[in-house]
């Protein structure tokens, strides 16, 4: 899936305006709540310590 997709709701589920997917109500619902669960990993900071 290389395409941001933009979803416009249809009377058959989504369709992208973008690239022309087109996904059923059930399967745009599989694909959010597999979209969710992949969240962004925090990044630690890096440790700065100061010579007075």
């Amino acid at each position: 899936m290389g395409c941001k997709h933009e979803f416009i709701g249809t009377v058959s589920g989504v369709h992208c305006r973008k690239c022309g997917l087109q996904l059923t109500a059930e399967e745009y619902g599989q694909l959010v709540k597999g979209s969710a669960k992949t969240t962004p990993k925090k990044t630690a900071r890096k440790k700065v310590t100061t010579n007075e």
